[in-house]
């Protein structure tokens, strides 16, 4: 499922490259973004006032590449959809998960580089649908994992889900009993266990067993 080298690698930065939007499109805005899927680089041109500085580009190496346009990129790969997004990023997590290693896996970006698209998909609810994003894939991939194994009757698993929210360096638990008629925030506290790493004090957890439980949520 997954070798012992990919298991001590333990952080993987990967960067997608979007498709210019409604109001990017329609204006004169410059693409000042190349990108090489093959060569997993990412070049930024440079905007300065001279001719020599502006057709000069600074190249940053990352672990993946997705080139997300509808034109190829530099080196004349194909543009990535959902799928292959996941395939790459998410599905590698599910088998470290079976194979018992905590796995982490976020996106990191301004207000409208396609956080949400990338990870939830344009309709989380469209779980079979090429816009499928990396979350409703991974639980899919999981609980049909899980019935496999289980089918095997090697082990039983149980899968539980819990929802934080981080503002302001403050944890909040989406998932806790609050109060009738309150909206207060309920905040938890990030512990260390000696044993099991990193875990949340006091967080709400509730056991699902399908994709529709985790999005009924």
């Amino acid at each position: 499922m997954v070798n012992s080298q990919e298991a001590k690698e333990s952080v993987k930065v990967s960067v997608r490259v979007r498709p210019l939007n409604a109001r990017e499109g329609g204006g004169s805005s410059e693409v000042v973004v190349r990108a090489s899927q093959r060569d997993s680089q990412v070049k930024l041109k440079a905007v300065k006032s001279t001719k020599e500085q502006k057709n000069s580009a600074n190249t940053f190496q990352f672990d993946h590449v997705f080139w997300s346009l509808d034109s190829p990129d530099e080196s004349g790969g194909e543009p990535v959809g959902q799928a292959e997004v996941y395939a790459t990023i998410g599905r590698p997590l599910v088998a470290h998960a079976f194979n018992g290693f905590n796995s982490c896996l976020f996106a990191y970006g301004q207000t409208g580089s396609g956080k949400t698209y990338t990870m939830m998909g344009a309709d989380p609810n469209a779980v079979g649908g090429a816009d499928a994003g990396v979350t409703p894939r991974l639980c899919l991939e999981l609980f049909q994992m899980r019935e496999r194994i289980e089918a095997e009757g090697h082990s039983k698993w149980s899968v539980e889900v819990g929802y934080i929210e981080v503002y302001n360096e403050r944890v909040s638990d989406l998932l806790a009993k609050r109060k009738k008629g309150l909206k207060e925030e309920v905040f938890v506290d990030v512990r260390e266990h000696p044993t099991r790493g990193v875990f949340i004090e006091g967080q709400e957890l509730r056991e699902v067993s399908s994709l529709d439980e985790v999005l009924g949520l």
